[in-house]
């Protein structure tokens, strides 16, 4: 059996060795420590094998092996339990392997490395004498049908990516988790979808819940988890030096260690969100012992100072002292790489980011960026009431933030602040015109470019795109990114983003060498996540919401793993939700958009909730559900919404109001129906009649929705998955959940029995 740390394989076994009362078990557990030894793993059954001198050859010892097993099975059948058989040593392998040749026992073998496997055993496999089962980890999609299943109510994208992250594809740990979740009101329900209401940094994971299936941790293993959940990974060897190796096995045995197959194998906790959560509940105790630990390994010590995020967290919270200039490094960097959430937690950690302008700064661009607008205000107000002076840059950048934070706020002076500031630098700059300093003219000078830019992303947020059309030529340069310094490349990948979203608004082209200047400046390596995201999403929803196509691929692949802010979330949902809606899929589109707007209602880093609301508010139309919706949605509220947004959203009520019937035309209907009169009554015989005519899988068949029912004919010609969701627009995923509606409905379970409840006619 193969697959990854932690698909199962461990708790497989153990399911096992409960099922199997008939036989008898003999659980085999190699570790990577006794590699080298020969017949290590088998010593539990050679008790007066000799330590020393010459191994006995295999054949002798598999002699002495089935002799014990034997004799202790009685009549039973032997078979052989052997948890990452890879570990095992070679003469330990090939006595096992020379029982299962002979057929004296049978065998069940967890694998995580295939390649790993010695010779001997992997030639049993290639012979037919074993078989090979895969247990893959559940994909992202398989993830999202189990946890709406158990939920019982459709699930927020935010809601499956962390616990996708969090359980690693492990069935067991993601039911676990989300039972944790809901315990502690991270997941909450709102109406008739479950969303992400907590920050996934303070979300608290249990360990024993990740080993439910496994033996519970020593204090050695407790610290080795802790270890890594701080240092992220670390050498084998490394840490071999700091702990028991058999400790370090053990856990990889469970399912929460990974070790990689490199020249100096790494070793690394299987879940990184599971790390990041175990890494903020360390003590302060536990934490200052275990970086003195690290003393001991000099290989690990140099690990955790090539990541000054990880070196400053790990010292903030062991107590030690760090300088603010430090953090204040660090702050920067993580929010660049678009890592708003550590950024924020590395500032609570220092607990005086208050006092100084740089740090408060930080902490606003991570208040924006998460979303949390309310936190953002307060920094912003802290800011403006130090007494300490930054540098003009310092000051600038400031000033730029905090209207930016009042334009998704609503408030009416986000363009008071820049003109202030554009004042004060023009006051500035003659000064040091009149003292006929070069140096400070040109600093300025940029200052004030990067103020017009802003300036321009104002006017962008408010719909004056034929301003931006005029004004920003000036600002672009077309130069290769690689020419120009860090400053003036933050700058062009701003201005020219803005300028081709102002073409794309006023239905020009929006390719040439502007898009080709702007692909290069987004994939040189010197640019920051921050800037290239918010550029290319500015891009993006032009696109989407002027009935465009952009071509995502042309700008190269994010330097996240989770891809770009509008591949991942409630945005990637609204995209797709809006995508079904222009294709005509009201149904689909409103199925999609539901814990999309109720997701947004926790937080909307984006502005967009006012287009999903309206746009779910016109898929309800065809519903007839459209007025309770309607009462339950923020309509009327487009605060921190841009007018591109906005004006998408009237598009939609437009078509919403337009698909309601007038007052006349339900009038004209009710005296229709009054002339008309009922529908004749037939006699019980003739009603009988035509009871007996209808096809008996119609009454199961009438609990379906249209789309269930076109799915589930499509399903009984035998199409697969993937083709049915191309034949009808629609995700894997979506028709996944639409065939697991349609078996609960009818109480089926496979496709056998869906076709013999389809009529002939049907399923033509």
């Amino acid at each position: 059996m193969v697959g990854a740390p932690g698909s199962g394989k461990s708790a497989f076994l153990h399911h096992v060795e409960r099922g199997l009362t008939t036989a008898h078990l003999v659980r085999v557990r190699p570790l990577r420590c006794s590699r080298t030894a020969p017949y290590r793993d088998l010593g539990f059954l050679l008790p007066e094998y000799p330590e020393a001198g010459t191994p006995l050859h295999p054949a002798l010892v598999s002699n002495v092996v089935l002799q014990r097993v034997r004799k202790d099975a009685g009549s039973r059948n032997v078979v052989l339990m052997i948890d990452d058989a890879e570990q095992l040593d070679a003469l330990s392998s090939a006595v096992i392997g020379q029982l299962i040749q002979d057929r004296a026992v049978r065998a069940l073998l967890t694998v995580t490395d295939p390649t790993r496997l010695d010779p001997s055993l992997l030639a049993l496999w290639r012979s037919g004498s074993l078989d090979r089962t895969d247990l893959t980890a559940l994909s992202f999609d398989q993830t999202w049908l189990l946890a709406e299943a158990r939920l019982g109510a459709p699930l927020s994208r935010e809601g499956v990516e962390a616990l996708a992250e969090a359980a690693g594809g492990s069935p067991r740990t993601i039911c676990s988790l989300m039972q944790d979740l809901v315990r502690r009101s991270v997941l909450t329900r709102r109406d008739d979808v479950w969303v992400l209401s907590g920050d996934v940094s303070q979300v608290g994971y249990d360990v024993d819940a990740v080993l439910a299936a496994g033996p519970a941790l020593s204090a050695h293993q407790r610290d080795i988890v802790l270890l890594l959940a701080l240092l992220g990974s670390a050498v084998w060897a490394d840490l071999a030096l700091l702990f028991d190796a058999s400790d370090i096995d053990g856990l990889e045995a469970a399912g929460v260690l990974q070790v990689d197959s490199g020249r100096a194998p790494r070793v690394s906790l299987v879940s990184h969100a599971l790390a990041s959560v175990l890494a903020d509940s360390v003590s302060a105790p536990d934490a200052e012992r275990l970086y003195a630990t690290l003393t001991d390994s000099a290989g690990a010590l140099r690990d955790l100072r090539s990541d000054p995020a990880r070196h400053v967290l790990w010292r903030l919270r062991a107590g030690r002292a760090v300088l603010p200039e430090q953090v204040g490094r660090v702050a920067r960097a993580l929010n660049d790489d678009g890592e708003y959430g550590r950024a924020r937690a590395l500032l609570a950690l220092l607990g005086q980011a208050r006092s100084s302008v740089t740090l408060t700064y930080y902490g606003l661009v991570a208040a924006v960026g998460l979303g949390h607008h309310e936190e953002a205000s307060d920094l912003a107000t802290a800011l403006t009431a130090m007494e300490e002076q930054p540098e003009r840059r310092e000051m600038v950048d400031c000033r730029i933030e905090c209207s930016r934070l009042q334009r998704l706020s609503s408030v009416p002076a986000a363009a008071a602040i820049l003109e202030e500031e554009t004042a004060r630098i023009t006051s500035w700059t003659l000064d040091a015109v009149v003292a006929r300093d070069s140096t400070t003219v040109i600093e300025l000078e940029q200052l004030q470019r990067r103020l017009r830019a802003a300036r321009a992303e104002l006017d962008a947020f408010e719909g004056r795109f034929r301003e931006n059309l005029e004004a920003l030529p000036l600002l672009v340069r077309l130069d290769p990114p690689e020419t120009l310094g860090a400053e003036e490349r933050r700058l062009q990948l701003t201005a020219q983003s803005l300028l081709l979203e102002a073409r794309i608004a006023t239905g020009q082209d929006g390719e040439g060498e502007l898009a080709r200047s702007l692909v290069r400046h987004v994939r040189y390596p010197g640019t920051s996540y921050r800037d290239a995201d918010g550029a290319l999403l500015r891009i993006e929803l032009a696109y989407l919401f002027t009935g465009g196509r952009s071509d995502p691929g042309s700008w190269g692949p994010s330097p996240r793993a989770t891809g770009w802010s509008w591949e991942h979330g409630s945005l990637a949902q609204l995209f797709e939700g809006l995508d079904l809606l222009a294709r005509n899929r009201l149904p689909d589109a409103g199925a999609v958009l539901r814990p999309v707007v109720q997701q947004l209602r926790v937080t909307d880093p984006h502005g967009v909730l006012v287009v999903a609301a309206a746009a779910l508010i016109l898929c309800c139309e065809q519903e007839g559900s459209s007025q309770r919706m309607i009462t339950r949605l923020p309509l009327a509220d487009a605060g921190g919404s841009s007018w591109m947004v906005r004006g998408a959203a009237r598009s939609y009520r437009a078509q919403s109001f337009s698909r309601r019937p007038s007052r006349s035309d339900i009038a004209d209907k009710a005296h229709h129906a009054v002339a008309d009169g009922p529908e004749p009554v037939r006699p019980d015989r003739e009603r009988r009649a035509h009871l007996q005519e209808e096809p008996a899988g119609d009454t199961r068949l009438g609990a379906l929705t249209n789309r269930e029912r076109e799915i589930a004919l499509l399903a009984s010609t035998g199409k697969a998955n993937r083709d049915i969701a191309r034949t009808v627009f629609l995700s894997v995923r979506t028709v996944e959940g639409h065939l697991y509606r349609v078996y609960s409905k009818i109480g089926i379970s496979t496709r056998a029995e869906l076709r013999a409840v389809l009529r002939p006619d049907d399923a033509r």
